[in-house]
């Protein structure tokens, strides 16, 4: 993941993409949804959220990510991160 899936990313919650999981159960799914769920974390890391709210399936044993819900959006820092040239 580069710096601008994290743009595109943050562009999707600025329009107001709350709620981001797996296509569905399968392993495939939610194994290809870890890449995402990980950049989300990385966001709320750095401040760029207001709020992260992750739900992680353990029946496979490795507790992955299948469905984060953000709450509130993006902070001034997501907003500023947005409009932040390239340097």
């Amino acid at each position: 993941m580069s710096e601008s899936d994290l743009k595109v990313l943050l562009e999707s919650i600025k329009k107001g993409e709350m709620k981001f999981e797996t296509e569905s159960v399968s392993e495939a799914d939610i194994i290809a949804f870890q890449p995402t769920a990980k950049l989300l974390k990385y966001a709320y890391d750095q401040g760029y959220l207001e709020g992260y709210l992750p739900v992680n399936e353990n029946m496979s044993g490795f507790n992955r990510v299948v469905m984060v819900t953000i709450q509130n959006g993006l902070t001034y820092e997501g907003e500023m991160f947005l409009t932040a040239k390239p340097a």
